[in-house]
């Protein structure tokens, strides 16, 4: 049998429901967490053990969301097809009375607290970081270091990532196309991993297509962390972290 003609079975990742305490910015409401316990592929995302997936809201016509049972079962990813829902991987359609769509999937978090599997990743012309052909402009990457940005790391990383621009002691945005090219969790592994080798720094990033998403997926991220807010997802991933300023308890019992 030649091997181009072997059929090879489907990596289905495992997920495990996380409880609201574990990220309670995100909880709040409709807000839900699944960790990935075996790794997979499904509707071209390569997930990892570890991985976090982020849920919220609900899923219409061909949007990626995760599924769970209506009884005993493991949940799963899944597409909301005019049929119905469909797992992924494999395309099978899954029956209403048995699964249950729990929210659109927002958003993915990868741990790096060691060196990213696939080695560098950020490619370099010249010590300038390239921008491939025929990406749009974005998406944007918000970086928090672990440390105040100094001269050397400020110059280190405009080396690396163009336009990159310091908005607070610890934190930078810029526009980086070439983060949406293949997968946003390993580029924003390399920069981490760079960071710690250079300068024993921690840092955390954002990747979203909007800055604000960015920067609000930069503070649910964990040290050494990232997180990539799905296409489409950002005012879903935003709204969940705005806090109303507390109220101003009165000096006066009466007042």
């Amino acid at each position: 049998m030649y091997a181009s003609n072997v059929v090879r079975p489907h990596r289905v990742p495992r997920l495990l429901p996380l409880s609201p305490g574990v990220l309670p910015r995100w909880s709040q409401g409709e807000g839900r967490v699944f960790r990935v316990l075996a790794e997979g592929a499904a509707a071209d995302r390569e997930l990892l053990r570890g991985d976090l997936l982020f849920v919220r809201g609900d899923t219409r016509r061909d949007q990626l969301g995760v599924l769970v049972s209506r009884g005993y079962g493991r949940p799963m990813l899944g597409i909301r097809t005019e049929k119905g829902l469909r797992c992924e991987p494999g395309g099978v359609n899954c029956s209403l009375e048995r699964w249950q769509m729990s929210g659109r999937l927002v958003a993915r978090a990868r741990s790096f607290r060691s060196r990213p599997r696939s080695g560098q990743v950020l490619r370099q012309i010249e010590d300038v970081a390239e921008y491939p052909a025929g990406l749009e402009a974005g998406p944007w990457v918000a970086l928090e270091l672990g440390g105040a940005i100094t001269s050397d790391i400020d110059h280190w990383l405009s080396e690396r990532v163009t336009a990159i621009e310091p908005v607070s002691s610890t934190r930078l945005v810029a526009q980086g196309p070439w983060f949406y090219e293949g997968c946003p969790l390993l580029r924003g592994g390399a920069l981490i991993a760079e960071l710690r080798d250079h300068f024993g720094l921690r840092a955390s990033v954002g990747v979203a297509r909007e800055v604000d998403a960015a920067v609000a997926a930069l503070q649910l991220a964990m040290p050494s962390a990232v997180i990539a807010v799905e296409a489409g997802c950002e005012a879903a991933f935003v709204e969940p972290l705005l806090v109303a300023p507390a109220a101003q308890l009165s000096l006066l019992g009466g007042a």
